[in-house]
Parts: structure tokens; C-alpha cells; sequence
């Protein structure tokens, strides 16, 4: 069974459901003197709390691998900005 659905208060996007879906979260580098990935703590609890799996993913990774995770997850987060 396939849908597209939305779960929780952050918008969650599922494209299908399992038991325990995969939701894919691109993060980026988020202090460019000491490079490092970061996400809000906030968005990974929110999917845990409606029983997914959060997969976080550099926006560095190469486009065909970024292809591969999207493909074996359920969906995709994209989180906000400082803006």
C-alpha cells in the first residue's frame, strides 16, 4: 500500500508506509569556521515520537547516492532555515 500523507506538527511527507518507516533528513553545514552537519533535535524526536526511523544525510554526499537513501526511505523532511 502506497500514499502520500502528512504526520505530526513538523509536516512530515511520507510517501509510503511500513512498519517503521525511514524518513530521510538532508542536513547541512551549519558553522562554516568549525564544519560540521547539525539538525534541530526537534525534528529527528518528532519523528521517533510517531514511531519512524530519522535518517540523516549530508547535502555533501553525491547526488546518485543521495538517490539511493531517498529510494529506501518512506520519506523526506525538509527542515526550515534561520530565515
Amino acid at each position: 500500500m502506497s500514499f502520500w500523507g502528512i504526520i505530526g506538527q513538523y509536516g512530515i511527507i511520507v510517501k509510503s508506509m511500513t512498519i517503521s518507516p525511514m524518513i530521510l533528513i538532508p542536513v547541512s553545514i551549519q558553522d562554516v569556521e568549525r564544519p560540521r552537519f547539525a539538525v534541530s533535535r526537534q525534528y529527528v524526536r518528532s519523528i521517533i515520537d510517531v514511531g519512524g526511523l530519522p535518517v540523516l544525510v549530508p547535502v555533501t554526499v553525491q547526488p546518485r547516492d543521495l538517490r539511493r537513501v531517498y529510494d529506501a526511505c518512506a520519506g523526506l523532511l525538509l527542515t526550515g532555515g534561520a530565515d
